[in-house]
């Protein structure tokens, strides 16, 4: 009968012959890139808008945001970044503007925020657009200091709460990977359960993460020829996947061979055949 391989297990041994590399591959560099940006520090920078022939913000005036607020007639929303939206990630940048006597804005200088965060933010802020701040009858330039959020709409307690959650399941469908490559399956069952428990509290868009948790506990089902019960998981792994992937996409394919191969193990030749053939 044929079966996938373990990562990291050599070929030609009698085991099973894939894992979801491509998967844990790409959520791992996600996760890695996202450490590494939060771990820098970020240093304010000044960002001067193309075509400014002026020198910035030398006697700008300084107007608080909710009075500058008033005058705002064009507000850009900022695009979520990727990366940021799929590690599910909430915060905002400080930053500082310098307005023309046009009203648009010269300069952005970054006071704070989340790495993955600041280019949307200053690509936003660089297209707003206010009436001409006056003084004594006269146009001037001005100083504003504002907050960029990017939020999901929740609020930070709440955001808090789902990155624990997260943090959570992480922690555990790593454990339940590393038992299932090293063989220790009855451990991996356990572990592998308890990752599917805790990713059913994350929030219904974290797809991802269910497609494999239910992958994995169903690869370690599958390693003590628990077929059926390994079957069942990974048909809820495929229903994630035909919900969430593109046609393309490797991962779609892996979980239509994993309830092949499951299939073929309970004795379902017929059921196998046709899901194998999948193009």
């Amino acid at each position: 009968m044929l079966m996938p391989r373990v990562l990291g297990t050599p070929r030609g041994r009698s085991v099973w012959v894939r894992t979801t590399w491509f998967a844990q591959l790409s959520n791992r560099i996600a996760l890695t890139v996202i450490a590494i940006l939060c771990a820098a520090p970020l240093t304010a920078q000044t960002i001067v808008v193309p075509d400014s022939a002026k020198q910035i913000g030398m006697a700008a005036i300084v107007v608080q945001p909710d009075k500058a607020e008033q005058n705002l007639i064009k507000k850009v929303a900022p695009v979520y970044p990727t990366l940021a939206k799929q590690a599910h990630l909430q915060g905002k940048v400080q930053v500082r503007l310098i307005i023309s006597k046009t009203g648009t804005v010269e300069s952005v200088n970054v006071r704070n925020g989340h790495p993955l965060f600041v280019q949307a933010a200053i690509d936003a802020v660089k297209q707003w657009r206010y009436t001409p701040f006056v003084v004594d009858g006269q146009p001037v330039e001005v100083q504003i200091d504002i907050d960029v959020p990017f939020s999901f709409g929740i609020s930070e307690a709440d955001y808090k709460k789902e990155q624990q959650a997260s943090d959570d399941y992480f922690k555990q469908a790593d454990n339940c990977r590393r038992l299932v490559q090293q063989k220790q399956y009855m451990d991996a069952e356990t572990s592998c359960m308890t990752a599917v428990q805790l990713v059913e509290k994350l929030p219904p868009d974290r797809q991802n993460e269910r497609r494999m948790a239910y992958e994995l506990l169903g690869h370690s089902l599958f390693f003590q020829r628990k077929f059926a019960d390994a079957l069942s998981l990974y048909q809820q792994e495929l229903e994630v996947a035909q919900g969430n992937l593109e046609p393309y996409e490797a991962e779609l394919a892996y979980a239509y061979r994993d309830v092949a191969h499951s299939l073929h193990a309970t004795g379902d030749l017929a059921q196998a055949r046709p899901i194998m053939n999948t193009p």
